[in-house]
């Protein structure tokens, strides 16, 4: 099974940024459809944020239409701490939700726009 080593990968153990999201977004892209199983691992890092998680995996799941169950197969993400873990699981959850609004054709800025001032 291949391993990602996310700080390696990236440089720096700050996941903050959407560019470092889609950086790792590349690579994931290359291992979904050119490798079986991958590893990924989140040792070392030290801050972690939904725009980093939202420009990578998120994105990975709307671009590449992957389901929750079908990323855990793909994916076994490791070293990643509880809170981590729930900001993950939130972050392809809406995924998920984005892509069906996406899918009925529905523009997501107005959409979001629309609920931010009801």
């Amino acid at each position: 099974m291949k391993k990602i080593v996310i700080i390696e990968l990236l440089n720096s153990p700050i996941l903050l940024s959407e560019e470092k999201g889609k950086e790792l977004l590349k690579v994931l892209k290359k291992s979904f459809h050119k490798l079986g199983a991958c590893q990924i691992d989140f040792q070392g890092y030290k801050f972690l944020s939904s725009a980093f998680l939202n420009s990578s995996f998120g994105q990975l799941c709307i671009d590449e239409n992957v389901s929750i169950g079908e990323f855990n197969k793909k994916f076994e993400v490791i070293n990643l701490d509880e809170n981590g873990k729930d900001d993950l699981e939130l972050c392809l959850s809406n995924a998920q939700l984005r892509k069906k609004l996406i899918d009925k054709g529905c523009n997501e800025e107005d959409f979001y726009s629309t609920i931010a001032y009801s």
